[in-house]
C-alpha cells in the first residue's frame, strides 16, 4: 500500500508517526487514511507536508523526522 511505503505511515513504540518519501519525478503525494476514528489527509511536496482532519476536540500527535506535531485541524510542515 502507498499509505505505509512511500507515505510513510508506520507505528513505532506506539506512537504514530509520519514520515513519506516523495519518488523525484513525482511534483505530489496525496492520500488519506484512519488513525483512532479520525480521517486524516495527507499532502506531500518537495517543499512541504499538508495534514488536515476534522476540525473537533480530538487532537492526533505524531512524529516526523525526531520532532512531535499535534494535528488539530490543518497543519503545515516543511520539508
Amino acid at each position: 500500500m502507498i499509505v505505509f511505503g512511500y507515505g510513510g505511515v508506520r507505528m513505532i513504540e506506539s506512537q504514530l508517526r509520519i514520515e513519506p518519501h516523495l519518488p523525484k519525478k513525482w511534483k505530489v503525494l496525496e492520500y488519506g487514511f484512519d488513525y483512532h476514528g479520525e480521517a486524516i489527509h495527507v499532502e506531500l511536496t518537495k517543499d512541504k507536508m499538508n495534514l488536515s482532519k476534522e476540525n473537533n476536540d480530538h487532537v492526533i500527535s505524531f512524529m516526523n523526522k525526531g520532532q512531535k506535531y499535534l494535528l488539530k485541524n490543518q497543519l503545515t510542515i516543511k520539508m
